[in-house]
């Protein structure tokens, strides 16, 4: 089993990772003109 400090690292980084594509997404979507 993974300890929960491993599990909250793999967590937070796929929070970052999901924020750094869907911020560009939800932009572009907002904003079909840029």
């Amino acid at each position: 089993m993974l300890g929960p400090l491993r599990v909250a690292q793999l967590v937070s980084l796929l929070g970052v990772a999901v924020a750094v594509v869907g911020v560009p997404l939800m932009l572009k979507r907002a904003r079909p003109a840029a």
